[in-house]
């Protein structure tokens, strides 16, 4: 099972956003792979220990949500009051039999 929410997006929202391009430049380009990280590699890349400490804790639960077999969506809209962006996030449980 793949998840779909956005690396940049996440990153973003996680306010780690300036370390996308180093992840992905490095084959880290999705949360399958994020999930495979040792500390080695977050050193390799310059990631500071508290933002290391964020991402990990979003990866632990995207994997979460994985093992629980949800689904993440996430859309953006303009507020009409001041063109202030709000994300909204749906989870949606999948239903196996």
């Amino acid at each position: 099972m793949y998840i779909t929410t956005d690396l940049a997006q996440s990153f973003g929202h996680l306010g780690v956003l300036h370390y996308l391009d180093r992840f992905t430049e490095h084959g880290f380009e999705n949360w399958q792979t994020l999930a495979c990280m040792t500390e080695e590699d977050f050193d390799f890349l310059g990631v500071k220990l508290g933002h290391r400490r964020i991402i990990q804790r979003e990866i632990a639960r995207m994997l979460d949500l994985v093992a629980n077999h949800t689904e993440i969506y996430e859309t953006q809209s303009d507020s009409e009051a001041g063109n202030r962006t709000e994300t909204s996030r749906v989870t949606a449980y999948l239903v196996t039999e």
